[in-house]
């Protein structure tokens, strides 16, 4: 969508929309639709005015869906261990879910599972990926934070979730969030009670409130 004069119709009262066609799963053109909508917060009669910007608000190109359908994938039967708390990885090629004293990764596309590890968390928080999507920070037993590794391991490239029980970085609140900082060598979480934060070094366990 946009209403960009110099890249659609002349004006900004005239907002554009396209939209992919695709055929066979190839893209074969786009349909354009074009709106005349006087009030655009500006001066409405645009031959009175002397600047763009006179007209009102510029909307630059950019998406109004992300998605074009919201048609189901895959899914999975998880009635015996429900989860209760889900993330996909910054990639989103991996699906993790957490809950019932259970953690599993899952392939996203077609929800393949991967790998599942037993680890003493039975709502499922905090749940977070690193963010180079290389490991998981879930709760652990007695109210930490357990950082667990996702590692391709053998020929065939099987993926295995390790966790090493000594290597636990913050008190964490079980029903609360964690989150990694940008470069990963952080991670915060709220502490039970949720009444304080804390920030830990992800390599090193320092911790700070």
């Amino acid at each position: 969508v946009t209403n960009d004069p110099w890249l659609a119709t002349g004006h900004l009262l005239d907002i554009s929309t396209a939209a992919p066609i695709f055929h066979d799963g190839q893209l074969v053109g786009f349909a354009v639709s074009v709106v005349h909508h006087v009030d655009m917060g500006g001066r409405m009669a645009c031959v009175d005015s002397r600047d763009m910007y006179e007209e009102g608000l510029k909307i630059p190109v950019m998406k109004l869906y992300d998605t074009a359908t919201w048609q189901e994938h895959a899914s999975a039967d998880m009635e015996q261990e429900p989860a209760w708390v889900l993330q996909f990885s910054p990639d989103g090629q991996r699906l993790a879910s957490s809950g019932s004293n259970r953690l599993q990764l899952w392939r996203s596309e077609g929800l393949q599972p991967l790998a599942a590890l037993e680890i003493r968390n039975n709502w499922g928080e905090p749940l977070a990926f690193g963010p180079d999507g290389r490991s998981i920070a879930v709760q652990g037993e007695g109210d930490t934070l357990q950082l667990v590794d996702i590692e391709i391991v053998g020929d065939e490239g099987t993926t295995r979730l390790a966790a090493d029980p000594g290597r636990r970085l913050l008190r964490a609140s079980s029903r609360g969030p964690a989150v990694f900082s940008a470069d990963g060598r952080h991670v915060a979480v709220t502490q039970p009670g949720h009444d304080a934060v804390l920030v830990g070094d992800v390599d090193g366990g320092r911790e700070r409130t």
